[in-house]
């Protein structure tokens, strides 16, 4: 039986759990071109950073 993705809320139900530097450590550990990132990774908002990490689970999973 396949298995289904979590629906949006319930990714950004995950990466809620995490403060703001925790989410920038996060992001900083995944070999990415920072230079397709709005802004550099000290100055994006708590939204950008949950962007971000939800469009790279995506690619990852």
């Amino acid at each position: 039986m396949p298995t289904r993705a979590a629906p949006a809320g319930a990714q950004v139900d995950r990466w809620n759990e995490f403060s703001v530097v925790e989410l920038r450590a996060l992001l900083r550990s995944y070999p990415i071109d920072r230079r397709s990132l709005p802004a550099p990774i000290e100055l994006l908002r708590r939204e950008e950073l949950l962007e971000a990490q939800m469009q790279l689970a995506a690619l990852v999973t």
